[in-house]
């Protein structure tokens, strides 16, 4: 009799219709992260851009200069090319300066960039005891180290023409003359005119 009740309890529960779902639990902790994967094989070159130029200076045999008229020799020192005759111009040189008032102390010069050649020109300055204007500076051609800072300095120079010095007041940004290193004015392989295009 028991096991008749016991079966039919068991039936009862198994033919039951299934419960509403519960609520979802907490989400858990993420993972840690897997070891990282091999690197991928590289890509394929873009396609270059069709119809891309740019300016170049070429001499007059056609002999192509680059994007400035320049020549730059062994050591990297550049050198400003004149465009019509295609040989090194230096242009007009710089004058010689003192960081003191009487124009004595620390000469100085206001130089282009580094590695641009430049030229000073000969100083002047009035001989007291000999009564006439001697050569102070024999001027030259140099360039700036790479290493070589300008800064703010007075401004003195003499006057080429009477050798008198002038005190100019305010400041000049410059480098001493002892710092830069003289430069051999090479000879340019270019032949003039010269002129841009388009490559």
């Amino acid at each position: 009799m028991k096991t008749g009740l016991l079966a039919a309890v068991l039936l009862c529960a198994c033919t039951s219709q299934k419960g509403e779902p519960g609520e979802a639990g907490p989400r858990g902790e993420a993972g840690a992260a897997g070891v990282q994967g091999p690197a991928g094989p590289k890509g394929s070159d873009g396609a270059a851009i069709a119809g891309a130029r740019i300016v170049v200076w070429v001499d007059a045999n056609g002999a192509v200069i680059g994007p400035e008229p320049l020549y730059v020799d062994d050591a990297g020192v550049q050198w400003i090319l004149n465009r019509e005759t295609g040989h090194v111009d230096l242009g007009r040189p710089l004058t010689l300066r003192f960081e003191d008032p009487d124009c004595t102390g620390q000469a100085l010069v206001a130089p282009p960039a580094t590695r641009i050649a430049f030229a000073i020109a000969p100083t002047f300055g009035y001989d007291i005891d000999a009564g006439a204007v001697v050569r102070q500076f024999d001027g030259g051609v140099f360039v700036r180290p790479d290493d070589t800072l300008r800064a703010e300095s007075r401004n003195a120079q003499f006057n080429s023409e009477s050798g008198s010095c002038q005190d100019l007041g305010g400041g000049i940004v410059a480098v001493p003359v002892s710092a830069l290193r003289n430069a051999a004015i090479p000879q340019s392989p270019f032949t003039g005119p010269l002129h841009s295009e388009w490559r």
